[in-house]
């Protein structure tokens, strides 16, 4: 999924099961340009993989961000998730769909 501006891509997310033929867990992944943040795109982007993993039946989501990564922390906040920090490194955040 993509946020095009003037034609060219910005933002972009992206939702990879994590076993397409067992599980109903997939992780997700978010890249924002700096020019493009703190303007809603991550939040859009994350509403709307949201609505694509419900059409596919998925019941868990995950992103791994870094700690001090509060930008994602807030947009996964604001959308439900529960944030789960490992000494020090990326966190997982996960997200009941």
């Amino acid at each position: 999924h993509g946020w095009y501006v003037g034609g060219v891509i910005r933002a972009a997310a992206e939702l990879c099961p994590l076993d397409p033929a067992a599980s109903a867990k997939a992780e997700i992944a978010f890249s924002v340009e700096d020019d493009f943040q703190a303007r809603g795109v991550g939040s859009a982007l994350f509403a709307r993989i949201l609505r694509v993993a419900r059409i596919r039946r998925l019941r868990k989501l995950i992103v791994v961000c870094m700690p001090h990564n509060a930008r994602m922390q807030a947009i996964a906040a604001k959308h439900g998730a529960f944030l789960t920090v490992l000494r020090d490194r990326a966190r997982p955040v996960r997200r009941p769909v």
